[in-house]
C-alpha cells in the first residue's frame, strides 16, 4: 500500500476514504492540487502528532513530567484526564494519559474496531496519546467516572494562561482549580 493510499485510509476516523474518480476536462488539475494539499496537511498533522506523542511518552517514562510544570485535569476521583505541557520552544502539547474503563462503560461507549485500535488489551485499557494544541479542538475527557466531557477551547486556553497546575472536572463539565 502506498503512502498516499495509507493517508487516504487514515484521513477519516470512521473508516477508509474512497478517492473520487478523476474526470477529464476542466477542474481536474484543481482537484488534484486540492487533493495534494489535503494529503500534505494530513501527513504534516500525523508527523506533528507522532512528535508530540514521543515527547509526552519520554517525559512520562523518565519521570520528568514535573520538570515541565504541566497543567493536569482530573476527575473528582483523581483519575488523570489530560496533561497540558508547554515545551521549551513554547509549543503546547495536550497529552491524554492511559486510563481504564469498566466493562459496562467500555461496552456502552466504544466499538470493537475502536477498542482494537486504541486499547492496550483489546478491551478497557485505553492507550495514552498526545498532540500539539494547535491540532486539538474541544478535547473530550473520559475515565470510568466521566463519559466524554468536552473541555471548551476557551476554558483550556484560559487555564493554561492562568498557570494552573491542577483542575478538577465534574461529570456535568463544571470545573474548579485545586490550590
Amino acid at each position: 500500500m502506498s503512502d498516499e493510499d495509507e493517508l487516504r485510509r487514515s484521513a477519516q476516523p470512521g473508516g477508509p476514504v474512497t478517492p473520487r474518480p478523476r474526470r477529464a476536462g476542466s477542474g481536474a488539475s484543481d482537484r488534484d492540487s486540492d487533493n495534494d494539499a489535503f494529503l500534505a496537511a494530513v501527513r504534516a498533522s500525523r508527523d506533528r502528532t507522532h512528535e508530540a506523542s514521543e515527547i509526552y511518552d519520554a517525559l512520562r517514562s523518565t519521570g520528568r513530567m514535573a520538570s515541565v510544570s504541566p497543567l493536569t485535569y482530573r476527575c473528582q476521583r483523581r483519575c488523570a484526564l489530560l496533561d497540558v505541557i508547554t515545551t521549551l520552544a513554547g509549543d503546547v502539547i495536550v497529552g491524554f494519559p492511559r486510563f481504564k474503563t469498566s466493562p459496562g462503560m467500555t461496552t456502552a461507549t466504544s466499538s470493537a474496531s475502536g477498542r482494537e485500535r486504541n486499547t492496550e488489551d483489546g478491551w478497557g485499557k485505553w492507550k495514552a496519546h498526545a498532540a500539539y494544541r494547535v491540532d486539538v479542538s474541544r478535547p473530550s475527557l473520559s475515565c470510568d467516572h466521566l463519559d466524554q466531557v468536552v473541555l471548551g477551547d476557551e476554558d483550556l486556553d484560559c487555564d493554561v494562561r492562568a498557570g494552573h497546575a491542577e483542575v478538577v472536572v465534574r461529570r456535568d463539565g463544571t470545573r474548579y482549580v485545586v490550590q
